[in-house]
């Protein structure tokens, strides 16, 4: 759907986006979306968990042209599941995800989008 849809879509009306597609068969993933006269990107990365499961992150950097800050942008998937070892799963994910994003943005501040998959 990014390409055939929302990029489409979102870029007629002045959108770029970033796409990390979940590993496995489904075309399933997560985006980042910004506006070009606001945004600048400057650095993206796809982040895959340790756990060898297929969800995935976006984390992107940004240069924002108003403010002239840094500003990270990240997008989250986490696993599925009601029981105690799900629990643990995304809780893993959590930790690796913000390390990651600590690691890659450093001080520059951070918004944190994500579905958690949980109650």
């Amino acid at each position: 759907y990014f390409d055939c849809f929302f990029q489409h879509q979102l870029s007629r009306v002045g959108y770029s986006g970033h796409f990390c597609a979940k590993s496995g068969s489904k075309p399933d993933g997560v985006a980042i979306f910004w506006r070009d006269t606001r945004l600048k990107l400057i650095n993206h990365e796809t982040v895959r968990f340790f756990d060898g499961s297929p969800e995935a992150s976006a984390v992107a950097l940004f240069h924002d042209r108003e403010t002239n800050q840094k500003l990270v942008l990240a997008s989250a998937h986490l696993c599925g599941g009601k029981d105690e070892a799900a629990e643990i799963k995304r809780h893993s994910q959590v930790e690796q995800l913000l390390g990651h994003i600590q690691s890659f943005s450093g001080d520059v501040p951070v918004i944190l989008a994500a579905d958690l998959n949980a109650e």
